[in-house]
């Protein structure tokens, strides 16, 4: 897979992607180190969507694919991807993705000043360890078999749930 790298400095490094303002997307960045620069230093940096963080990549296997999604409301005609603050290595990319939702998918009422960071797709009930998507997926998702998660995934996450009870009323 082939990669691109940028300088450890305090500069943005900047993908512009065409979008049509009010319609949703989901931007994939996908990192895939390698030792390509045979530093065998595991690089960690910034990821940010225009101006506000996206995520932090932190690199802990050479050879393991990292990747970050997140679903948001295009408000201009373009939106910035952009890679800083590389604390550790170089900050670089794999790939990066853009895949237009149709309609109300994924529409929140808060989607006009928040993005949603997608954790996981999971395939409950998966016949195979293989991941679906396009075009069993029409939005390209990237569904991971659960055959792959811990036994007790599931039952995690129902009990984080459960627990998130509010001291106060939500406004």
């Amino acid at each position: 897979m082939a990669l691109r790298y940028f300088q450890a400095d305090n500069r943005k490094y900047c993908y512009t992607l065409d979008v049509i303002p009010r319609n949703r997307y989901l931007v994939r960045a996908t990192f895939l180190y390698g030792n390509f620069d045979k530093d065998d230093v595991y690089p960690k940096f910034d990821i940010s969507l225009g101006a506000i963080h996206w995520a932090t990549i932190v690199i802990s296997d050479a050879n393991t694919m990292e990747y970050q999604e997140v679903i948001f409301l295009a408000k201009e005609p373009s939106v910035s991807v952009c890679l800083s603050n590389a604390t550790t290595g170089l900050p670089f990319i794999s790939s990066l993705e853009l895949r237009h939702f149709n309609g109300s998918i994924y529409m929140t009422e808060f989607e006009n000043d928040f993005f949603m960071s997608v954790s996981a797709w999971t395939n409950f009930g998966a016949a195979s360890d293989d991941p679906v998507r396009y075009p069993d997926d029409p939005f390209d998702r990237i569904w991971a078999s659960d055959t792959l998660k811990k036994a007790n995934y599931l039952l995690m996450w129902l009990l984080v749930l459960k627990e998130f009870q509010p001291k106060c009323q939500l406004m």
